[in-house]
């Protein structure tokens, strides 16, 4: 709770609002979901899902599904990401979680020109777009669009570890 008083004190001084989120690794989301799920024994449930007797939800992006729940007492989405990097590296250790502020200004995106040699040392469009015809196959549309996504605001990620 002293981790997201500190994050939304830096929301207000840099005028970020948004949701406050957690990727966790799979040991630290486990333990605070059993501790969310004894939450509910003692007191009338703050919200819709009753995690001691119901199956915790999952978020998907693309074809991957994620453990997710919402803190009925402090607010936090909490994520399981324990999503591989580079060959066996976890982006979120084991053990950790990484809470930021999902809303607007915190992340901006950048785009790279597209990967050909007409293109090359230009300044970068959002979206590049061909067709080729041919008399055989017919018409080909191909397009293209090189993304970085990055956070504006590095003060608002605050990396946490189980003791923490």
């Amino acid at each position: 709770r002293g981790k997201k008083k500190e994050l939304m004190q830096y929301a207000a001084r840099n005028q970020l609002s948004g949701t406050v989120v957690m990727l966790c690794g799979d040991t630290f989301f486990n333990s605070r979901l059993a501790l969310e799920a004894q939450e509910g024994l003692a007191r009338p449930l703050m919200t819709a899902k009753d995690l001691a007797v119901e199956e915790v939800g999952y978020i998907t992006n693309n074809a991957w599904n994620y453990d997710m729940f919402k803190g009925s007492r402090d607010g936090i989405v909490y994520i399981n990401y324990g999503a591989e990097i580079i060959a066996g590296t976890n982006l979120v250790a084991d053990n950790a979680a990484y809470m930021f502020l999902a809303g607007s200004g915190v992340m901006g995106i950048h785009f790279a020109p597209a990967r050909t040699r007409t293109h090359a040392n230009q300044e970068a469009q959002t979206m590049y777009r061909w067709s080729a015809e041919d008399e055989f196959t017919g018409v080909r549309l191909m397009m293209e669009s090189n993304r970085l996504f990055f956070n504006q605001k590095p003060g608002s990620i605050i990396r946490l570890t189980s003791s923490t």
